[in-house]
This record gives C-alpha cells, sequence and structure tokens, in this order.
C-alpha cells in the first residue's frame, strides 16, 4: 500500500510577534526583546524621543515605578531615556507589527506513508490451520513552514547607519546582504523594497517519520479429533493459540532555523530533534470457545467463550489482559450475550516520544483582571484588557510534549446485549447492547484551563496549588505567559474515565417485489445509534475521587463534543440496472457548554439571564451556551460497469450545513480548528466525490 498527500494551508501573514524578539533583558536569561539602535533614520523625531529620549549616551538616570510608565514593569528601572535599555544607544523594546506588506504564510504539510505485508496460511489436517504473517510500515512526515519572518535577520536589519542609510551589520562585515526594514512607517513601511522583505524572510523544514514492525503467527483448530465435547452439544471445543512481536518507532528532525526559534511565527520554540526512539513487545495469546448445549429446549445455543494476552514491553514492562463472555439463544427468534473484558493500552511512539514544543492556544489569563489568590504573586496582575498580562489576540503559550514516564492505561468493559432475528420477518435483525466502560490512568494531558484555574481559581485548593502551578511558568519581566512564558501541559496518566450507554444497530432488507414493485430490484436500510448516560471524568489527581459529568457538553474542561444521542441511517436500492443509489441522514445532538453548568468543577451556581431569557451558570456564556441538533444528509451512487470494474459518485452535506462558529476566547477549543469541531462536525460544507476501482 502506497499513499501520499500534500497539503497546502495558507494562513494570516506572520509578524514581529511580542515577546519572540532574541534579546535578553539585563538579569534575565529569557529573551523576547528586540534592540534598534537610537541612530536609526527611520524614525521619526517623535518615536526617538519615546523610544530613547535625551539621556541616549549620556548620563543613566533612574525612573520610578509609575501607573503611566508602562515600561517600568512595576519596579523602578536604570533608563537612557524613555525606554529600560540594554545598552547605551540602543532602544529596547517589544514590537507587534504584522507583517502584511509580507504576504500569507504557507504552511506545506506532506505525509507520504507506504506498507508491505507479507503472510501465509494452510491446513494442519484434523480440523487444525495454522497463520503466519509479517508487516512493515513508514509513514514519512514533511513541514515545509514558508514565507515567515526570521528572528536573527529581522534583529539585523532594523539597524541602520544614519548616514549611509545600509544596515550596520552589512557595514561591519556581518552580514553583507543585510538590507533595512522600516518598521516605522505604517502598512507597507519594510522600506518599500523587495530587497528588505527578501532579506528578512525565511522559511523552516522539519521532517520524520513514525514506522511500525509486525510478525505473528497462530493456530487454530478444535477438539473434534479426541472426542473432547459438552454432551450436550454438537460441535466440539474450539481453540485459537498465538504469538506476536511489534515494534514502533519515531524520529524527528528540524532544519536550524525551526531548532534555533529563528521564525517569528514559531518563536519561541526550539524543534528539538528526536533521535531514532521507540519500544518492542512480545505478546502470547490464547482463545477458546465452548459450545454447551445445542439444539435442546429453550437452548439452541448455549456457549461459552473467554481469552487471555500476556504482553512484555520494553517500555511500561508486563500487562495482563482477559475476556470471558457467554450467549444464549433460547429460540430461533432471540439471542441473548454477556461479557467482560480487562484490557490495557500502552502509550504509543507519539505520547512516548513526541519532541517539546511551544504553540498557541486561544484563552485568557486569569490573573489579567484579578490580583486574588496566587495572582497577587504575578507582576502586572489586574492590570486589565491590554494591559501587560494579555496575550496577543488571545493566543497564550502553552508546551506539549511526549512523556517517557507514562504508564499503561486499564480498561474494564461490561456488555449485556440482545439480538433479534424474527423468523416472521424475513431479512430483519436488530441489536441493542448496555455498555459500562471504565478507564484508569486514562493518558492525556490536564489541559491549559483546568491547569490555569487549579492554580488561580477561585475555588483553587493547596492541593491543586501545589500540583499546577509549577507547570506554570510566567515570564520573568512582565509576568506573562506569552513571550518568555507559557502553560507545561503534557501527558500524564489520569485517574479515570467511566462511561455508561446503549449502543443499538437495525437492518432491513428485502426485495421489492414484496411491496408489488415488481423488476426494481431490491433495497437496505441500515440504523445505528448511540445513547450516552454517563461520561464520568476525573482528570486530576486533586480532585480524591470526585468527577464531573460531560455526557451532553462540550467546551474547554470536557475538551470534546458528546451528544447524548447520536445517529446514522442508511437506505440502499439495488436496482436491477447495475447501479446501486443511496441515501444516508446522519444526526447529532444538541451539546451545552460546560462552563455553563452549576457543577463546581466545570462551572458553578452564579446564574445569569441572557437576553433570551435563557438562565446560564457558571461562566454565564450566552452567545456559545449551546450547540443546536445538526442534521447532514448525504447521496452517493456506485456503477458496476463490469465484471471488477466499478464507478462511484456522490455528494456529502447536501445542503451545505456550516458547522457551528464558537468563541476563541471564552469557549476555547483545545483539540479544534477554526473555532469549531472538527472531528465532530462537518467543515467543508457540500462535498462531491468521484471514483472508481479495477480489479483483476
Amino acid at each position: 500500500m502506497f499513499a501520499d498527500d500534500d497539503s497546502p494551508v495558507f494562513e494570516s501573514p506572520s509578524a514581529l510577534f511580542q515577546g519572540a524578539g532574541p534579546a535578553n533583558f539585563p538579569g534575565t536569561t529569557t529573551p523576547g526583546y528586540v534592540e534598534i539602535n537610537c541612530a536609526n533614520p527611520l524614525m521619526t523625531p517623535q518615536e526617538n524621543q519615546i523610544l530613547c529620549g535625551p539621556a541616549v549616551g549620556g548620563t543613566p538616570v533612574t525612573v520610578a515605578t509609575s501607573a503611566s510608565n508602562p515600561f517600568t514593569h512595576g519596579a523602578p528601572f536604570t533608563y537612557y531615556g524613555g525606554q529600560v535599555n540594554l545598552s547605551p544607544g540602543n532602544a529596547t523594546l517589544t514590537i507587534g507589527r504584522r507583517s502584511a506588506d509580507l504576504g500569507d504564510r504557507i504552511l506545506d504539510v506532506r505525509h507520504t506513508t507506504y506498507r508491505m505485508v507479507v503472510g501465509a496460511k494452510g491446513d494442519l489436517g484434523d480440523g487444525w490451520t495454522y497463520e503466519l504473517f509479517a508487516q512493515y510500515g513508514r509513514s514519512v512526515f514533511e513541514f515545509h513552514w514558508e514565507n515567515d519572518l526570521s528572528v536573527s535577520r529581522t534583529s539585523l536589519a532594523l539597524n541602520v547607519d544614519p548616514v549611509t542609510g545600509a544596515c550596520v551589520a552589512k557595514e561591519e562585515g556581518i552580514a553583507p546582504n543585510c538590507s533595512p526594514l522600516d518598521i516605522f512607517d505604517g502598512f507597507g513601511g519594510y522600506n518599500n523594497t523587495p530587497q528588505g522583505l527578501a532579506y528578512a524572510s525565511a522559511d523552516g523544514f522539519r521532517t520524520g517519520y513514525t514506522e511500525e514492525q509486525v510478525a505473528g503467527g497462530n493456530i487454530t483448530g478444535n477438539t473434534a479429533r479426541w472426542g473432547i465435547q459438552s454432551p450436550w452439544a454438537k460441535d466440539p471445543i474450539g481453540f485459537n493459540f498465538g504469538t506476536e512481536y511489534r515494534a514502533e518507532y519515531l524520529e524527528d528532525f528540524a532544519d536550524s532555523e525551526l531548532a534555533n526559534a529563528d521564525l517569528y511565527g514559531n518563536a519561541p520554540n526550539k524543534d528539538t530533534p528526536v533521535p531514532r526512539s521507540g519500544f518492542n513487545v512480545v505478546e502470547g495469546y490464547g482463545e477458546v470457545k465452548v459450545p454447551v448445549i445445542q439444539d435442546h429446549f429453550l437452548a439452541e445455543d448455549l456457549e461459552l467463550t473467554g481469552g487471555y494476552r500476556y504482553s512484555s514491553y520494553s517500555s511500561v514492562g508486563h500487562v495482563t489482559t482477559y475476556k470471558y463472555g457467554a450467549e444464549w439463544q433460547p429460540i430461533d427468534d432471540i439471542r441473548f450475550r454477556a461479557g467482560y473484558n480487562r484490557a490495557t493500552r500502552a502509550p504509543n511512539v507519539l505520547e512516548l516520544f513526541t519532541p517539546a514544543g511551544i504553540g498557541l492556544i486561544a484563552l485568557q489569563d486569569p490573573c489579567e483582571t484579578s490580583t486574588a489568590g496566587q495572582c497577587a504573586t504575578v507582576p502586572n496582575a489586574g492590570t486589565g484588557k491590554n494591559g501587560a498580562l494579555q496575550c496577543p489576540a488571545s493566543q497564550c503559550y502553552q508546551q506539549t510534549s511526549g512523556n517517557p514516564s507514562l504508564k499503561p492505561e486499564v480498561t474494564d468493559t461490561r456488555t449485556v446485549g440482545v439480538v433479534f432475528t424474527p423468523t416472521f420477518l424475513d431479512g430483519f435483525t436488530a441489536t441493542v447492547d448496555y455498555y459500562d466502560i471504565s478507564i484508569s490512568d486514562y493518558i492525556s494531558s490536564y489541559g491549559t484551563s483546568t491547569i490555569l484555574a487549579g492554580c488561580y481559581g477561585a475555588t483553587a485548593t493547596a492541593a491543586s496549588i501545589a500540583l499546577y502551578c509549577p507547570l506554570v511558568h510566567r515570564s520573568p519581566i512582565s509576568g506573562a505567559i506569552f513571550g518568555g512564558g507559557y502553560v507545561s501541559n503534557l501527558d500524564h496518566n489520569l485517574p479515570f474515565i467511566k462511561t455508561k450507554g446503549v449502543d443499538m444497530e437495525v437492518n432491513y432488507s428485502s426485495d421489492l417485489d414484496r411491496f408489488g414493485l415488481d423488476g426494481l430490484g431490491s433495497m437496505h436500510v441500515n440504523i445505528i445509534g448511540t445513547y450516552v448516560g454517563d461520561w464520568e471524568q476525573s482528570s486530576s489527581p486533586v480532585l480524591d475521587g470526585q468527577f464531573y459529568d460531560c455526557a451532553g457538553k462540550f467546551g474547554p474542561t470536557c475538551l470534546n463534543v458528546y451528544p447524548r444521542w447520536r445517529e446514522k441511517m442508511r437506505v440502499t436500492w439495488n436496482t436491477p440496472w447495475d447501479v446501486d443509489l443511496s441515501f444516508q441522514w446522519r444526526f447529532i445532538g444538541a451539546v451545552k457548554l460546560d462552563s455553563d453548568s452549576t457543577d463546581p468543577l466545570l462551572g458553578g451556581v452564579n446564574p445569569t439571564v441572557c437576553t433570551s431569557g435563557v438562565v446560564v451558570n457558571g461562566a454565564g456564556n450566552c452567545i456559545d451556551h449551546e450547540i443546536r441538533n445538526y442534521d447532514y444528509f448525504d447521496l452517493a451512487g456506485v456503477w458496476h460497469v463490469t465484471e471488477g470494474v466499478e464507478l462511484r459518485a456522490g455528494v456529502n452535506n447536501i445542503f451545505a450545513v456550516e458547522p457551528p462558529v464558537l468563541g476563541a476566547t471564552d469557549t476555547p477549543i483545545p483539540f479544534g480548528a477554526a473555532n469549531t469541531y472538527p472531528g465532530t462536525y462537518d467543515m467543508l460544507g457540500r462535498y462531491l466525490f468521484v471514483g472508481g476501482t479495477i480489479k483483476y
């Protein structure tokens, strides 16, 4: 199998982002500032006065803390004029300027995947068979970041000789190709020359791969040869035994621009290379099926099943899984089934070894408008909107990465179900299954919003402060969680998820002759639905057994969308003309914002009356309080041209229903994009497709 996809994405123009400059502030090791020579001829006299002042090159002066001076950051500083400066003759500043003159950034993401499988199977005699197999797969990842701004080259281009108008770095022989940038002249002011933009712009490249190796074999058979079976059954006991070896690897490499955080659009993140890293596992397993009673009164079929697997991981050690179940069919029309399954999932290669990186997340710093609690220790707390703590465009920094210390998840699943196959309605089947699933030590992150609330929120406890506050790394100068600051949001083993609900499926097939439509072929109806009764989640060790219920909710704490009811219905008409037509209805139930809940772990009881008259609690978000029911309709057709040749065409989301659009600041979406949930709702609107298959 071979697959290749290339996805160029156009993003907003890059910028000289606040807090992403190369210079350190005196007494710190945190970069984020930019130096511009005060003799720069591109400054206006007013700009020079504000940034440099009359004391440039003269005797330093100390300016005391002043609410009207935004550069003091809450403490006295030594100035060489109106700004805190690193050295005489230079203005030290943070810059926030979108480079609209440069045009959009292009993020070109490419995956090249191939997989090879080889196997053999055969008959060993006496009802026993064997199967051997091996597989190798690799997925190569390439990321090309185009049309960004270089942090280092921009820094050089901002220092201009007042006599010659050339870069100081060029005259000193440091950067022969340097061309000045003019950030003081409004839109289009990058010196208004292609040379200046060309010199300052830069691209980045990152590549890596994930790799999987699998080999194994199994033997399947029964005890018929030895006559070992239940005295009330006609079939013998069946067995399956096998073993498997699996290895997974990851490698990641970034060029110097990304590795050294030299792109403004990616700063201050340094893409640290990851050498080939991975793990392997050796497993042995066995399964058994025991027919107990067959073809007896009230026991057309009664059978027991069981299974066991032993796994030895190089990364997390030994784990075991097992299962057992029973099925009872008293009459032909109905079958009952029940089962228990203990499963484990070891952390995968991405969860273990993904390189650390700092990226953007949409949220608001809780200390921006508060000085209570732990916020009292934060510089510039309570300065409000447009203050020092406000993340630019409501985009703060968070750090993510793999975690080699992760343990396996453990899952217990209990199911009870019934299968209907009524003899009086030919072609009809229906299944209904109740499930109860509990996952302990599940792998996920705390969530940046949860970390900030646990450290600075009104309900923060001593335990949550001790756990979460060390994960908040604030800028030592401004106190912000951008620029030199970020929130560490790595994966951890979290306490538990418990969910209960009901799955159902209905199938009905019939010739249309039964309905008086002679010669028009047949039809098939399939309906699948899921009802989520509970989705209880404890996402932090400090909750001490407490949990919140995400069923019927969405939002920054639940992280995803959990509608109570989802279903899909497909009706297919198999025409007598070698054409199959199908119509599909997809339904997603309504959900409410988790932070508007009365649950104190999600929102709290602070009722807000919206203009519509609806009362919401917690955050009181009236705009994004609810996502309504969503209905999508699809149409598809398949033409069986001849044996082995098939053509397909169709349209998904016929009525071009648009996804819900949510506020980025008040409703941060950790796993979404474009202010919605692309994993749940259709992003593309009406989607047309055509395809074909040829088999020989």
